[in-house]
């Protein structure tokens, strides 16, 4: 017995999570087997997310496709960004603290913002005010913006003594 259905609803546009990425083109050339005329399922492979592979499928282009799209590209970078990080902060030596080295881990604002780092960096640089003034590292030293340079980086605040 054949059964032909007389309406197939999609609701689309759509990210879904796949195991492989293979799997993203099968299930979208399976939809186009259902559906029938001109209409046609397209699809994006974003990338990985959570070990996952994204795809996006959608019938046209629009604004919620896009921000779908966007906000996928971005949790996507956001993950490769921290996986870098912690590679990065992995492969600098451990370098024991004495006692007299004062750190800051949290921002003190009567400490004195202008008060120099080993790094030549203000105190208020190594704090990140879009986060609750955590303790981010500085944000002007080389490592900030350069993936490949270790030796430049600052992690934390260490006031800089003088000599």
């Amino acid at each position: 017995m054949k059964v032909k259905p007389k309406e197939v609803l999609l609701n689309l546009p759509v990210a879904l999570l796949f195991d492989e990425p293979w799997e993203i083109t099968s299930f979208a050339a399976n939809i186009n087997a259902i559906l029938h005329g001109k209409v046609r399922l397209k699809v994006e492979e974003l990338g990985v997310l959570g070990g996952r592979h994204v795809g996006l499928f959608y019938l046209q282009r629009n604004d919620e496709s896009q921000e779908i799209h966007d906000e996928f590209m971005r949790l996507i970078e956001e993950e490769e960004f921290e996986r870098h990080t912690d590679t990065f902060y992995k492969s600098l030596p451990y370098v024991p603290l004495s006692k007299e080295d004062e750190i800051a881990e949290q921002y003190d604002e009567k400490f004195g913002d202008n008060k120099l780092c080993e790094c030549g960096h203000p105190y208020y640089r190594h704090f990140d005010t879009y986060e609750n003034m955590s303790a981010v590292g500085c944000k002007y030293c080389s490592h900030w913006g350069d993936k490949h340079i270790a030796n430049n980086s600052c992690p934390y605040f260490k006031e800089k003594k003088n000599a």
